[in-house]
């Protein structure tokens, strides 16, 4: 009970701090509130049952914001924060959703549309970004959907740089006052990455979701 959630709020503190080292060099002051929302807990998937998944949950909502572990955001909330607000749970398109449909883009549209408000965030393997990525631009849709990606191969880094240069043909960019791009979409996440590779990859359009290697 105590070593647990110990171990992954140390975690997820250390990769706040490289998360606000990366901010410090690559982004606009403005952009600083969005650091609380990087790291995304999908560790329901990951752990023996409900109870380890509060736990774990609530250890890493010390640091961060977003969550998909509603009952660990629920219990912070109202069993630890006299009812104030802790995080959110944000919506997911996953793969297992996605067999319903012929193709990951079918999904998409089926699903998310661009008069809504809120982002959803959609979790796909590497093979499937470029028709992805086709279709949240035929769509309209690079303000509402987080592409969460899982990459089969060793150099992430490289992979992820693929991606990003991918939206930024299909999306457009701005510069910021730091000289680096900013891209005009919502972002991705590198799903399955160690402390290594987050010191490379850390910055405003990626986000970092803990699964495994943060819940267990």
């Amino acid at each position: 009970m105590i070593w647990y959630p110990s171990c992954v709020a140390t975690i997820a503190r250390r990769v706040y701090e490289t998360l606000q080292d990366a901010f410090e060099e690559s982004c606009d002051d403005t952009a600083r509130n969005m650091i609380d929302g990087m790291l995304v807990n999908f560790g329901y998937s990951a752990v023996s049952g409900s109870d380890q998944a509060v736990l774990g949950g609530c250890a890493q909502l010390l640091s961060f914001t977003s969550s998909a572990v509603s009952s660990a955001v629920y219990y912070a909330q109202h069993s630890l924060n006299k009812g104030k607000h802790v995080g959110n749970c944000l919506p997911v398109l996953s793969e297992d959703a996605m067999l319903a449909y012929e193709t990951p883009a079918d999904a998409l549209k089926s699903v998310v549309s661009s008069e809504q408000e809120t982002q959803v965030l959609c979790m796909i393997d590497a093979e499937d970004v470029s028709d992805m990525i086709a279709t949240i631009a035929a769509e309209q849709l690079q303000n509402n959907v987080i592409l969460a990606i899982h990459f089969e191969t060793e150099d992430i880094a490289a992979a992820v740089l693929n991606v990003l240069r991918a939206l930024k043909e299909a999306f457009g960019y701005t510069t910021n006052t730091k000289g680096f791009t900013v891209l005009s979409c919502a972002g991705i996440m590198v799903r399955d990455v160690d402390m290594a590779t987050i010191e490379l990859l850390s910055g405003m359009h990626i986000s970092l979701p803990c699964v495994i290697s943060l819940l267990m």
